[in-house]
């Protein structure tokens, strides 16, 4: 094999490679025909609530019609690549409490959150329920 045959041999599997990574997301997402937020199909949001901390705190009693405010708390756990992307100066602070936008109230997500629910993680399914009840607390 020539010199220039195993250039463009290198250079078409490393393009390939590129192509998977970057695409992936969406190709997985559009052939299980999931709903998608900010270009983002409901696998990938799984699993960025999965790779996180979730917990809330709760304030209040049940006295009478009053229920108890409980307030999410999420912390995404970092990954190698966020590691990287850090070392780099590319990413926010690993420990940094920073909500998923999908939780922000944002009605384009709604799709994305009622797949969710049905979710075997009961994390995904209570941080669902959360970005659902921040859907129609905005809306009112």
């Amino acid at each position: 094999m020539t010199r220039r045959k195993l250039l463009v041999l290198v250079f078409g599997f490393a393009t390939t490679v590129l192509v998977i990574l970057l695409f992936r997301w969406p190709l997985i997402g559009w052939l299980r025909q999931e709903s998608f937020y900010e270009g983002r199909p409901t696998s990938y949001w799984q699993r960025e609530i999965e790779e996180g901390r979730i917990w809330y705190l709760e304030f209040g009693k049940y006295w009478g019609d009053y229920r108890p405010t409980r307030v999410y708390v999420w912390q995404r756990q970092p990954g190698l690549l966020d590691e990287v992307r850090t070392r780099l100066g590319l990413a926010p602070a690993p420990n940094s409490f920073v909500r998923p936008s999908l939780l922000s109230g944002d009605r384009d997500a709604e799709g994305v959150l009622t797949e969710l629910l049905s979710a075997s993680s009961r994390e995904v399914r209570e941080a669902a329920e959360q970005g659902l009840e921040n859907i129609r607390r905005r809306s009112k």
